[in-house]
């Protein structure tokens, strides 16, 4: 098991919307959980989904199911699991490229990665912040690609401690895990192509905002087109 905690990258502003968005959506499970304590049927269950949770479910479409899923987690440990890699990676993401591109980049992520498993997900609802989040590691690949990532790693209860990492090796980690997951299907409840479709989109999204220049890098900072050579560093790239 590997999971992050931090990363080494100077913040250019203080990141309040991503704490904002840990803080509703931590709410909004937690309420969702909490009524699942009271009454199993009246919450997310693979077998059995009621509409007003907000799951996004493909046999009974509303298009604000594209936003709402991702506030809906299934169980606490889906909830702080998503919640530890969005803070870490949504941290640096929402400080370089402020707060309402950052807002914008992550609905929409979510969003496309939702219509995504409309088409894949042979009709299974899905809940969960996953793919939007997995949007914000491919910008981070993308901004950040040589930064260190801290991560705790444990081998059963032998074999414990923390690590510093590269960022790439990191996102390639799971992406290779997510890819494994949907090429095998496991069987398990994890949408993994949904993370796949999540992380595409937000590379996607951040090669572009560096070659039309909408974000520039600083003049501590690598990102993956430079290390690419894509990029050539400029003083006039600088802020």
């Amino acid at each position: 098991m590997i999971v992050p905690y931090t990363v080494d990258v100077p913040m250019e502003r203080i990141p309040f919307t991503n704490w904002i968005l840990i803080g509703l959506t931590i709410f909004a499970s937690g309420l969702i959980l909490i009524d699942r304590a009271i009454d199993d049927d009246a919450v997310f269950d693979v077998a059995n989904v009621r509409p007003y949770v907000g799951a996004l479910q493909p046999n009974d479409f509303n298009p604000l199911q594209l936003i709402t899923h991702l506030f809906v987690h299934g169980d606490v440990f889906h909830l702080v699991g998503n919640m530890i890699f969005l803070f870490v990676f949504g941290n640096a993401v929402n400080a370089k490229l402020g707060h309402g591109l950052f807002l914008l980049c992550y609905f929409s992520i979510g969003a496309l990665a939702g219509v995504g498993w409309l088409f894949v997900g042979k009709g299974v609802p899905a809940v969960g912040a996953s793919g939007a989040i997995m949007g914000l590691m491919g910008m981070f690949f993308v901004f950040f690609p040589r930064n260190e990532v801290y991560v705790w790693y444990w081998v059963g209860w032998s074999l414990m401690g923390t690590l510093e990492v590269a960022s790439y090796w990191i996102v390639i980690f799971y992406l290779s895990c997510d890819l494994v997951g949907t090429l095998v299907e496991l069987g398990t409840p994890i949408a993994y192509i949904v993370h796949l479709i999540g992380a595409f989109v937000g590379f996607t999204l951040a090669c572009t905002f560096l070659v039309t220049r909408a974000v520039r890098p600083n003049d501590d900072e690598e990102n993956l087109l430079q290390v690419m050579d894509i990029m050539k560093k400029r003083p006039d790239d600088y802020w």
